[in-house]
């Protein structure tokens, strides 16, 4: 068994080993090689893939997509991962089709950077500062046609500013890169528009809530927009053979595991394409056969106002004011591009996006969960309509913030209960493990009371009587509502006055204990223990 590496500094051609200051020091693509061909060997390379091309999109700025190449014994598989999916092609036979491999590794050869998944439009600088550390320069295509380079002040996955103005006295700006629904209304132009309503409206107040735009547009490559279908598949169009899914055990060890598609009574031995670490959405989903034809565009804007990310606060008092000015609205709206106009009528998205931690439960499975009790007659259930999102699932994603935030900062070390009581509530992606949900029977248990953390139990409690009437307007909503995927005014109020109420009576309690002024350790350093 081998496993290659090709960077592009030192090219098929090139073995100098002087790197290329502009570009990253990451693999371009890695391949396992096996001698025999099995199943256990195809997982095992599946696995082994899968994981370093999402090692390579997650830690590398530069990557617009990844590649990928198996090769077990004489059968090859050539991946592609981007930002809508991870696809692979059929098995090819390096004996019957010698013209194939000699056209995957001479195309990989000649390629320049950004077919082989490189931005053109960033470049790799060093920062001045003596200390060996890079810093980034972005290109910013801008709708009004001009074009703008920023330079990142610090590493990107590290990017913080508490001020506007560094010491050199330039002006520091935020700039965000994401990859959005093709079909999706742009961060820019959804402010432009709810700027305008506000000023017609003449609720000029509403615009100190709304961030100030310095430049926003599609990022430009060789004279297009870089979409993943147009751009990265050149228009070609990818069908689903089969369906998988990585997790790991509870030893750890990763896993490829194949799982029928939805609507689809069969399972087939390749693999064609692996959506996303959570299995299909209950509603929707894909299938067999289907063809991918949800792209996503690479965007970028700049704001003139810098935040400060929640888990930089280092104060109970400073984070759950944060989250009560949340709920009030007294903050600055942002992420426009999933803004929508009430009522929703366009259809849900294949995939699901958010943080997988604070993402409602309903949100998660696409469906409704609580408009059936345990002590209804089946006479009593009704059909509900097609899952749709509402503001209780806004409230909601507050809720498992709060929950998140009373394990994963403490006034010193946490125990390793603690640890293990988190990591049992909030189980990281690659671990398949069931979750703590707000479903009543968790609640008659009395399992999650179990695992409160010892250090933050007021802080525990106080969340934890919330619950209580989150899970009230879910089943009044749900249970008695015929439109249940638009709140009445009654709901919304309720619901947003019960957060602020539990948030206002914490932020009380910790007023009246040192828990609220304490410097708080993260957790995200410490690891569960193995017992």
């Amino acid at each position: 068994m081998a496993t290659f590496i090709y960077r592009p500094q030192r090219s098929l051609f090139n073995t100098s080993s002087k790197s290329r200051p502009d570009l990253p020091h990451s693999a371009d693509i890695v391949f396992p090689l096996k001698k025999a061909d099995n199943d256990v060997n195809k997982y095992d390379d599946m696995w082994k893939v899968v994981w370093s091309m999402h090692q390579i999109m997650r830690s590398d700025p530069f990557h617009r997509f990844a590649l990928g190449i198996t090769i077990e014994n004489t059968t090859l598989r050539f991946r592609i991962s981007h930002r809508a999916y991870l696809v692979a092609s059929t098995p090819i036979d390096i004996n019957s089709k010698p013209v194939d491999l000699v056209r995957i590794f001479l195309g990989i050869a000649l390629s320049p950077a950004d077919r082989l998944g490189y931005d053109p439009t960033m470049a790799r600088v060093e920062s001045g500062d003596g200390d060996g550390k890079y810093c980034y320069d972005i290109t910013v295509h801008d709708r009004s046609g001009k074009e703008r380079i920023f330079r990142t002040k610090d590493e990107i996955s590290t990017y913080g500013a508490d001020a506007d103005v560094d010491p050199e006295g330039k002006r520091l700006y935020a700039l965000k890169d994401t990859w959005v629904n093709a079909d999706r209304t742009r961060e820019g132009d959804t402010l432009k528009i709810l700027r305008e309503r506000l000023i017609e409206r003449k609720e000029i107040d509403g615009l100190n809530h709304l961030l100030t735009e310095v430049a926003s547009g599609d990022v430009d490559v060789r004279n297009r927009a870089d979409n993943t279908g147009a751009s990265i598949q050149n228009g070609r169009l990818f069908t689903v053979d089969s369906i998988v899914k990585t997790c790991s055990g509870s030893d750890g060890v990763g896993r490829i595991e194949e799982m029928p598609a939805r609507g689809s009574k069969q399972s087939a031995s390749s693999v064609d394409n692996v959506p996303n670490i959570d299995p299909p959405p209950a509603e929707g989903g894909l299938r067999i056969g289907q063809v991918l034809e949800e792209h996503r565009v690479h965007y970028r804007i700049v704001f003139e106002e810098i935040g400060t990310p929640i888990h930089q606060l280092r104060t109970f008092s400073e984070i759950f004011v944060a989250l009560r000015d949340a709920v009030f609205a007294r903050g600055l709206l942002v992420d426009l591009e999933y803004a929508k106009d009430v009522p929703i009528k366009s259809r849900p998205y294949e995939f699901r996006t958010g943080t997988r931690d604070f993402m409602a439960l309903e949100v998660r499975e696409s469906t409704y969960l609580f408009g059936r009790d345990a002590e209804m007659e089946p006479e009593e259930f009704r059909e509900l309509p097609p899952f749709q999102h509402n503001c209780l699932h806004d409230v909601e994603s507050i809720w498992w913030i709060a929950l998140w935030t009373s394990y994963v900062f403490a006034p010193t070390v946490p125990s390793q209960s603690d640890v293990a009581h988190f990591y049992r509530i909030f189980p990281p992606l690659h671990v398949q493990a069931p979750r703590i949900t707000l479903g009543p029977s968790i609640l008659q248990s009395g399992a999650v009371l179990k695992m409160r953390p010892e250090q933050n139990r007021p802080v525990f409690d106080a969340i934890w009587r919330w619950r209580f009437h989150l899970l009230n307007a879910y089943k009044n909503l749900e249970q008695n509502r015929v439109d249940v995927g638009q709140l009445d005014e009654s709901t919304f109020e309720y619901v947003h006055d019960e957060a602020l109420h539990h948030l206002n009576a914490l932020l009380a309690t910790l007023g009246k204990d040192d828990l609220g002024t304490s410097q708080l350790v993260h957790m995200r350093f410490f690891k569960p223990g193995r017992g």
